[in-house]
C-alpha cells in the first residue's frame, strides 16, 4: 500500500492573513513534507476590487497591488517549505475579484485585459502550481475531491455532499464543520469537510461581530492504489498545533 499525503491551506487572504496561524501552517507543510499540497482557494483577498464597498479607512486605501504584493510574498515562503510537493491552487471567489473587475470595467475602457488574473498576476504557472478554476472544480484525487466551497449557510456541510454527491473537501466558511451522507455500504464513507482559514478574525466588514471561525489546515492520507483516504482537520490555537504529538507554533 502506497499512501500520499496532502495537506491543504484554506483562505489566507494576504494581506488579511493571520500571521501566527499562516506561520504554524508553514512549520507544519516545512516538517511535514507533504507530497500533494492544496492552497483551497482566496490566497488574496482583493477587496480593492469587490463588489462590496469597504468599511473602513484601510479597506479603501487598500490597491489591488498591494494586496498581490502580499500574496506573492506569502507565496515566496509557501513556495519556499514545499520545493518537493506538486502544488495546486484551486480558484476561490476572491481570487476571481480580479478577472471580474476587468471584464466589467477594463473592457468598457477599452483595455486589454487579457491575463489581468490572478493566476498570471501571482505567476502560478511559473512557480509550478497547476490552477484549477472554480468552473472546473472539484479536483479529485482518489476517492476524496477538493472545492473551494459552495455553501455559506449553517448546514454548509450537509449541502454540499448532497450536492455533490462524493467526498469533498473544502474551505471558504472559515469554520470546521463536517457531515456524513447517505451510502451504500460499499461506497463508504460519503462525506464533506470543511478545514477552517489562516485569515485574520478582524475583519473590517464584520465591524466587530462575533463568528464562528477556526484557524486551521487539512491533513489527508490517501491509498494511491484503491484510492480510500483519511482525513484530519488541524485547529491551530493561538498559534499553536499538535499533530502526532509534535507541536507546531508560531
Amino acid at each position: 500500500m502506497s499512501i500520499k499525503k496532502i495537506i491543504c491551506l484554506p483562505d489566507i487572504q494576504a494581506p488579511k492573513h493571520d500571521e501566527k496561524a499562516l506561520s504554524t501552517a508553514l512549520q507544519i507543510v516545512r516538517k511535514e513534507r507533504p507530497d500533494t499540497l492544496i492552497l483551497v482557494g482566496d490566497v488574496v483577498d482583493l477587496q480593492s476590487v469587490s463588489r462590496f464597498p469597504p468599511k473602513d479607512w484601510d479597506e479603501a486605501g487598500m490597491t489591488a497591488s498591494q494586496e498581490l504584493r502580499s500574496a506573492n510574498s506569502i507565496l515566496d515562503r509557501i513556495d519556499a517549505v514545499s520545493r518537493k510537493a506538486e502544488k495546486i491552487y484551486l480558484e476561490g471567489n476572491h481570487d476571481r475579484r480580479l478577472e471580474i473587475w476587468f471584464v466589467q470595467n477594463g473592457s468598457k475602457l477599452g483595455c486589454d485585459f487579457n491575463g489581468n488574473n490572478v493566476q498570471t498576476q501571482l505567476g502560478l504557472l511559473r512557480r509550478g502550481y497547476k490552477y484549477i478554476p472554480i468552473r472546473q472544480q472539484p479536483y479529485r484525487i482518489g476517492k476524496v475531491a477538493f472545492i473551494h466551497g459552495w455553501f455559506t449557510n449553517k448546514y454548509h456541510a450537509f449541502k454540499t455532499v448532497s450536492s455533490g454527491g462524493q467526498n469533498l473537501i473544502y474551505g471558504h466558511t472559515h469554520d470546521f464543520q463536517v457531515y456524513t451522507g447517505l451510502h451504500l455500504d460499499e461506497e463508504a464513507p460519503r462525506m464533506a469537510m470543511s478545514i477552517g482559514c489562516l485569515c485574520d478574525f478582524r475583519q473590517g466588514y464584520l465591524e466587530g461581530k462575533p463568528m464562528n471561525w477556526i484557524h486551521g489546515i487539512g491533513l489527508i492520507y490517501i491509498d494511491t492504489e484503491t484510492g480510500k483516504f483519511w482525513p484530519q482537520f488541524v485547529p491551530i490555537i493561538d498559534g499553536e498545533a499538535v499533530i502526532n504529538g509534535r507541536r507546531f507554533k508560531a
